[in-house]
């Protein structure tokens, strides 16, 4: 995962209103079936997991793993732990850079994990 790039690339799409915050605002849009993706902080609590895990996969939204605090460092609002990307070019640019292959994954520091439903 290219930390820095999905970082700026989130703020962008905060800005421009493409991205929900929070995990019940997250499910709630994968819900509505306008998610392209949820990216999901690794220290969210266990409940929050179970949350976002089973309304992605049941909805067939991919789910992203960051690193501890990338969400909230990159939107600038402390707290959340998900972030939903709503359809547009830009949440397929965050996808392209947050979702690493098989063989990438065994350096990678952000722990960054893929699973889609």
């Amino acid at each position: 995962m290219n930390e820095q790039k999905v970082s700026g690339l989130l703020g962008l799409a905060l800005r421009s209103g493409k991205v929900t915050l929070g995990a019940n605002q997250a499910v709630t849009v994968v819900r509505s079936g306008r998610a392209v993706a949820v990216l999901m902080d690794v220290s969210a609590s266990e409940n929050t997991i179970k949350l976002l895990r089973n309304s992605c996969q049941h909805h067939g939204v991919p789910l992203v793993e960051t690193s501890v605090g990338m969400i909230d460092r990159a939107t600038g609002k402390q707290g959340r732990k998900a972030a939903a990307l709503l359809h547009s070019d830009i949440s397929k640019e965050i996808i392209k850079h947050a979702v690493v292959g098989e063989d990438e994954k065994e350096g990678n520091k952000a722990g960054v994990q893929a699973t889609n439903g």
